[in-house]
C-alpha cells in the first residue's frame, strides 16, 4: 500500500500503521521519495518559472522561424502552457487540441481546444489541472 501526501506550508501530517492481527509477528519495510516545491500563486512568477524551467519550442510557419515561443512545464500538479509573441509587427493565432485524461482546462473546463491570439509583445498562459472527482 502507498500514500501520496501533499503537505502545504504550516501543515503537519501523521500516518499511523497498526497491526491487523495482534497474534502475528509484525514488521515493516518502507521506501520513500519526496520533493520540496515552492508554492507560486502570482501569475508573473509562474510565467517566469515556466520560461526558466519549461520546454521551449520556437514557432515555425511555412518553413520560416518566428520570434514566437511556446513553453510547456509541469509543477504544482498543473500543466502550464505559455505562448509568447516577441514579433514587432505580427499577430500570432494558434489552435491547440489536447487529448486529456482526468484533466480540465482552467477557464474552459468542457473544452479540449485552446485558441490563442496574441498581438505583438503579448503573452498568454493556459493551465490544465487534474479533475477532482469529489468536486465534479
Amino acid at each position: 500500500k502507498s500514500w501520496v501526501v501533499d503537505i502545504y506550508p504550516g501543515a503537519k501530517i501523521v500516518k499511523k500503521l497498526s497491526t491487523t492481527d495482534s497474534s502475528k509477528k509484525s514488521g515493516v519495510k518502507y521506501s520513500y521519495a519526496f520533493k520540496v516545491e515552492e508554492v507560486l500563486n502570482d501569475e508573473n512568477l509562474i510565467i517566469e518559472k515556466v520560461k526558466q524551467k519549461g520546454k521551449k519550442k520556437q514557432i515555425q510557419y511555412n518553413a520560416e522561424n518566428y520570434n514566437i515561443n511556446f513553453y510547456s512545464s509541469f509543477f504544482q500538479k498543473k500543466f502550464y502552457f505559455l505562448y509568447e509573441n516577441n514579433e514587432e509587427d505580427k499577430i500570432f493565432e494558434g489552435n491547440y487540441k489536447f487529448t486529456k485524461t482526468n484533466l480540465k482546462i482552467v477557464g474552459d473546463e468542457d473544452s479540449d481546444t485552446v485558441k490563442v491570439v496574441l498581438q505583438p509583445g503579448e503573452v498568454a498562459l493556459r493551465v490544465l489541472v487534474p479533475v477532482d472527482p469529489d468536486h465534479e
